[in-house]
Parts: structure tokens; sequence; C-alpha cells
């Protein structure tokens, strides 16, 4: 999002603040008794990023500022959330099998290896966004440089 313009409003400015609460949570919660808890919390930190994501680039959409890297997104869809819905559902899904089975052990390994992969996902969709909107952004000044 810090690549965008946009007028920031209240509504921005809470997510950070929600999120680092929720960050000190999963520390509290941080003991392989907890596994289960520590799950729907980050089920909320995965449901308020994506949230807070969603609602910024909709406001930075409206911006003109920004038309180098809207102009070729597509308006985000229900499909677009496939992803982040199963990831959070799965955490959600594994938090009440490891509340339910606190010692079924490899639940917790399972547990463990769906949270890696989800995270990188949306390590590497992020990465991809911000190669996108810098590659726009250049090519449009190497294109202004030309024409002058």
């Amino acid at each position: 999002m810090l690549r965008f313009h946009w007028l920031p409003s209240l509504e921005d400015t809470l997510p950070p603040f929600l999120i680092g609460l929720l960050e000190f949570a999963l520390i509290d919660l941080t003991h392989p008794s907890l596994a289960g808890p520590w799950l729907f919390v980050l089920a909320m930190v995965f449901t308020t990023a994506v949230f807070t994501s969603h609602t910024i680039s909709r406001r930075a959409r409206s911006d003109p500022a920004n038309d180098y890297f809207f102009s070729q997104q597509d308006s985000a869809a229900p499909t677009d959330y496939r992803e982040s819905g199963i990831t959070i559902a799965s955490l959600v899904l594994l938090g009440t099998l490891l509340w339910v089975f606190p010692h079924a052990y490899w639940l917790a390994s399972l547990a463990l290896l769906v949270t890696l992969t989800g995270m990188s996902y949306q390590y590497l969709e992020a990465r991809r966004f911000w190669l996108h909107s810098i590659k726009d952004a250049s090519s449009i000044e190497n294109d202004h440089s030309s024409s002058e």
C-alpha cells in the first residue's frame, strides 16, 4: 500500500494497531498446548490484513495518480480472495481440531505447515504486486522522459 496515493482515513490507521495487538496475542499463545487458539488468532491477523488491503486498494483505485497500476488491474472479484479464504478457513478448521484434540502432534505439525505455506503465498503475492507497480511506474517515467 505504500506505493499508492490515497487520502488515509481513521479506518486506515487502526488496522496496524489491531494487527500489532494480535501479534502480541500470538506471542502470548506460543505454547504447544495453545496451538488451537494460536491458529484462531493467526486467522484473525490474516482476515484483518486481507480486509485492510482490499479497503485501501479500493480507495487508491479512485485516485488518478494510481492509474499507472490500476488501469492494468481488473477490479477485485470474489474469486480473487479464494486463496486467502481457503487459508483462513484452513487455519480456523485446524485451530478447532487442535483445540478439541490438543495432543494430536501430527495435526499440529500439519497446521504449522499450512501456516507456513499460507504465509509464503501471501509474501509471494505481495512481492508480485510490488514488482508490478515498480515496473509500471518506471516504464511510465521512461515514456515521459523519452517524449520530452
